[in-house]
């Protein structure tokens, strides 16, 4: 990366990274209310080598701003969502586990639970 690229603050960085997924979909003729973009990226965007914490705690908080919700994911990238979006999705509650939660051993009647509505899942631990 260029070190005499001039930092940007985390709204400019936040109106650059919305901006460049709309420019995404303008190309592919797609409505972009989601996308991922890579810790390299954030780094050459924003012209910050170590991104502080400050910083994307600030980052964050732009993209709320901005209608947009930020997830770390776990292998070092990052997803947005616009917030609309996710405010229509189902919120479930945990009354359907009360009964497994009330038993002697919750974690075997949960794990009995999962097994039963998902049986073909292998996590990558148990491979």
């Amino acid at each position: 990366m260029n070190s005499l690229r001039k930092k940007l603050s985390a709204s400019s960085t936040a109106q650059a990274l919305v901006s460049n997924a709309m420019m995404y979909g303008e190309e592919k003729g797609r409505d972009i209310n989601r996308f991922r973009f890579s810790m390299h990226g954030m780094k050459m965007v924003s012209g910050r080598s170590l991104p502080s914490a400050q910083f994307f705690e600030d980052l964050r908080s732009v993209f709320a701003e901005m209608g947009w919700s930020m997830i770390n994911m776990p292998d070092g990238d990052f997803a947005f969502i616009q917030t609309a979006k996710i405010e229509v999705w189902p919120r479930v509650g945990y009354g359907r586990l009360a009964e497994a939660l009330s038993t002697s051993d919750p974690e075997v009647a949960i794990e009995m639970l999962f097994v039963k509505h998902l049986p073909d899942f292998e996590s990558e631990l148990s491979l």
